[in-house]
């Protein structure tokens, strides 16, 4: 080799080195950011020492601050209720351990969740969306929120919902609308939208809600996150507020599947004090449907006829495009794609799904410090509006509503299990392992709610397990999500978890929501002062719209006016 290009060769050489130590060093120094992490890449991070858990809290913290009551160019997102005053605190615990184990409290460390309002954590009110429960500041956590905190999370804030999770809509006294991450012009979907908004907006890691007729469902699909409706029985009913609990259940939702396993492996677990939760199959290591993204034992129905009702009835051509395209992916990725498959002996009856609510209501406001000890309570408040229309309707719907001791409560759980087995019946002559529908034929969410082009009833109806996934997004000029369904077997909650974590991997990262930031000036977050401005909002959207109006009065533009008068 000549000496000149020895020299060439040891230039090329020098400048490789430097640039490699520029990257090396680039990448050890370049800020964390909570922007669609996982608790994967959240853990690592604290591992390397790149950030700290306080790190991490503070940074959830100003998103909130920075996004979620924004209106300079569209309604605010508003879908916190209130703020943990000990997040903080609590945060700088877990860095505490960290320190002096080297090791994680728990699966869950430093993960932070945003829990619906209607689930109790003692370190907030839980008011499940009601001006009239305010003041009730749990004695004890909900059992799922205990096992959350005891894997090491950290319950961020309570997530906005309907009003005593009735609609679908974000709206309720406690805390006016909620806009969808999207558009927020949009219907953010609910009861559980508060907590969709917040993780599809990273304004945490992961959420939880509840679903009887797609609370949780509705609200992913609309918001571009997974949510998972459970098998009856699978989490702890326990410390939630107990509207509807013969259907109602508990559920995590997340930007990915593995969260979403992660979350649901900590708070799927039997509660000595929740019978429905005893004697229940479970998985101990969800994380074993993730190992591998080959589908080619698996058989997926396309679930095509209810009860006779079509459930891809007036679709429009590009959501059509958007499920054949699921479809397409899930069959590349080896699954046998079933069409056709028809439920037309599924009984859809929703008639006294509320049976024996009035004996569990009172029961949990006896025990709570709330001012409002019974159900006759609340609609003595004259707070429930939006819910029963005033408290003349309160009080008739508290008479109308069949005991516990009824005989429409046995019949409603003698139906749910004719359901149930009649659908296992269908899925085994078939040999099927989930069922795939659309959650809304209308595809994306639109500014309201039409429920009758909704496909929801059959995990309701039969207590199965629904996980929403990602369908894909519209071609529109603000690109919207459109969630699918899939619904699986009995407590086979790993299987469903399979299939969309396949499906996941196939699409690459999800396209967040563009947020508009607030133009408020910068500084130290004082969470008090905003749980009050939260609050006032609530109150002022109530006492302007909603106490002599209906839920449909509160508007995107109207709200957007009653948040910048409240903030003056």
């Amino acid at each position: 080799m000549s000496l000149r290009l020895k020299q060439i060769v040891q230039i090329a050489l020098g400048i490789s080195l430097v640039v490699t130590a520029f990257y090396t060093v680039h990448a050890q120094t370049e800020p964390f950011s909570v922007v669609d992490a996982t608790i994967s890449s959240t853990q690592a991070a604290i591992s390397a020492k790149q950030v700290t858990c306080s790190d991490i809290v503070q940074q959830y913290l100003q998103r909130i601050n920075d996004y979620n009551l924004t209106t300079h160019s569209a309604p605010p997102l508003n879908a916190i209720v209130n703020i943990n005053p000990k997040a903080v605190e609590e945060a700088q615990r877990l860095d505490d351990y960290y320190t002096a184990n080297q090791a994680f409290k728990g699966p869950l460390h430093c993960v932070t969740v945003i829990i619906k309002d209607n689930i109790d954590v003692t370190e907030f009110p839980s008011s499940s969306g009601s001006l009239a429960l305010v003041d009730n500041l749990p004695k004890k956590d909900a059992f799922l929120v205990k096992q959350l905190k005891d894997a090491g999370a950290i319950i961020l804030a309570h997530g906005t919902m309907d009003e005593f999770a009735a609609g679908a809509m974000g709206i309720s006294g406690r805390s006016g609308r909620t806009g969808n991450a999207y558009d927020p012009n949009k219907n953010a979907g609910g009861s559980s939208g508060g907590s969709a908004v917040a993780v599809s907006a990273n304004f945490a890691l992961v959420g939880i809600g509840t679903d009887n007729s797609g609370s949780v469902r509705i609200p992913a699909a609309y918001n571009g996150i997974y949510g998972l409706r459970p098998s009856t029985g699978q989490i702890s009913q326990q410390g939630i507020f107990p509207r509807g609990n013969l259907d109602g259940v508990a559920g995590p939702m997340a930007r990915t599947v593995e969260d979403m396993t992660k979350v649901f492996a900590v708070i799927a677990v039997p509660d000595p004090n929740d019978p429905k939760t005893q004697g229940v199959k479970r998985n101990q290591d969800y994380a074993q449907a993730l190992e591998n993204t080959d589908l080619t034992n698996i058989r997926i129905g396309i679930l095509s006829s209810v009860a006779g009702v079509d459930q891809f009835r007036n679709m429009s051509r590009g959501n059509r495009l958007i499920y054949r395209q699921v479809l397409k992916t899930l069959k590349n990725a080896g699954a046998t794609i079933v069409a056709n498959v028809q439920l037309p002996g599924f009984d859809v009856n929703r008639d006294d799904n509320m049976a024996g609510e009035i004996d569990d209501i009172n029961a949990y406001l006896k025990q709570s410090p709330s001012h409002q000890q019974s159900y006759q309570d609340l609609c003595n408040s004259g707070l429930t509006s939006t819910l029963f229309d005033g408290r003349s309707g309160c009080l008739t719907h508290g008479i109308n509503t069949p005991g516990k001791n009824s005989k429409a409560y046995q019949s409603v759980l003698k139906r749910f299990a004719k359901n149930r087995a009649y659908v296992q019946d269908v899925m085994k002559k078939n040999k099927l392992d989930a069922l795939f529908v659309p959650i809304d034929t209308r595809g994306a969410a639109q500014k309201d709610i039409n429920f009758g082009n909704l496909n929801l009833l059959v995990a309701s109806n039969a207590g199965l397990p629904g996980l929403a996934i990602i369908g894909g997004f519209t071609k529109s000029h603000r690109p919207m999500p459109v969630g699918v369904e899939l619904i699986g077997r009995p407590d086979d909650e790993e299987t469903l978890f399979k299939i969309a974590y396949a499906y996941e991997q196939s699409q690459g990262p999800r396209p967040g929501p563009q947020l508009q930031k607030s133009k408020r000036a910068e500084g130290a977050i004082d969470i008090e002062t905003l749980n009050d401005l939260y609050e006032r909002i609530g109150r002022n959207s109530y006492l302007q719209v909603l106490k002599d109006g209906t839920p449909q009065d509160l508007t995107p533009k109207r709200f957007s006016t009653i948040v910048r008068e409240t903030q003056q």
